[in-house]
């Protein structure tokens, strides 16, 4: 069985993208985080990936939501967001629980390689 990922962002086009980069998982896509709690409760996904910055419910406040709820809460979770920056990110990932942190553009290889560390795939 393929292992699932969530993937919460408002972006099409970079939908695609990670779609293509992981296409050894079965990827979910909610385009706001008041959906990807919908599906995240619903599926129970192996990996969250979640933009910091989505319309309805930001990124923080969906973050929040999965980390207080006990049957989500050990869900390994990855940020993206545009408005890191590299210098930013080695700071600004304390302030998340979350066990990466991206910036937009993403670095493919780096991305794919923290994902299958966090989740090999079957």
């Amino acid at each position: 069985m393929r292992k699932k990922i969530l993937l919460v962002e408002d972006e099409k086009i970079f939908c695609n993208l990670v779609i293509d980069i992981l296409d050894d998982y079965d990827v979910f896509i909610a385009l706001d985080g008041i959906y990807g709690l919908k599906i995240g409760k619903l599926q129970k996904p192996d990996l969250i990936i979640l933009d910091l910055s989505l319309p309805r419910m930001d990124g923080e406040e969906m973050l929040r939501r999965f980390r207080e709820d006990d049957a989500l809460k050990a869900i390994p979770v990855v940020l993206i967001s545009g408005t890191f920056t590299s210098a930013h990110t080695g700071e600004r990932i304390e302030e998340y629980p979350a066990e990466a942190v991206f910036s937009k553009p993403l670095d493919i290889d780096k991305f794919r390689e923290k994902i299958r560390s966090l989740l090999p795939a079957q």
